[in-house]
């Protein structure tokens, strides 16, 4: 069947003051089944008196309709306050969760487009939780300009990345 807009549409808007004038989902959006509840990281366009420029933001879902934006900020503000950013200077996050991984440091994976380093790459990022993050390439993995989207393919036992090139 055809798909159809939601009538709350959009679901996702930037009403926080560290998101900046937009909340893109150039990022992710899974269901944690051992947890029971969708999550999401998005891009925000930051804001100076948080001291964040592009920040991948964190959102939590029931039902994967109505968001919330706990205040778990993992990193620091410039000013202080609490806020749902978990990575800064990073962008198009492809966030997969990885029960197979051994390693519970490495549990949740992200690749993106990692302005911390370079303006030119790919980076790959590492997290426990899915909140604390962590580079775990050091140099990037393929050049980057745009969107990136990572994931593991069973069949053929190893991680898979499509990636967009101007």
């Amino acid at each position: 069947h055809l798909g159809q807009k939601h009538p709350n549409n959009p679901l996702i808007v930037p009403d926080q003051p560290w998101e900046g004038s937009r909340a893109c989902l150039y990022g992710s959006v899974i269901y944690d089944e051992q947890e029971q509840i969708f999550k999401m990281w998005y891009l925000g366009e930051g804001n100076a008196a948080y001291g964040f420029t592009w920040p991948i933001c964190y959102a939590v879902s029931q039902d994967g309709i109505e968001w919330e934006k706990p205040l778990i900020g993992t990193i620091p503000s410039a000013n202080g306050l609490p806020h749902n950013v978990v990575v800064d200077k990073c962008m198009l996050p492809s966030v997969i969760k990885d029960m197979d991984e051994p390693d519970p440091n490495k549990r949740y994976k992200m690749i993106s487009d990692g302005k911390v380093y370079s303006d030119e790459g790919y980076w790959t990022m590492v997290s426990p939780d899915g909140l604390n993050w962590t580079y775990y390439s050091t140099s990037p993995i393929a050049p980057a300009s745009d969107v990136i989207t990572g994931y593991w393919d069973r069949q053929r036992q190893l991680y898979v990345a499509f990636l967009k090139m101007r």
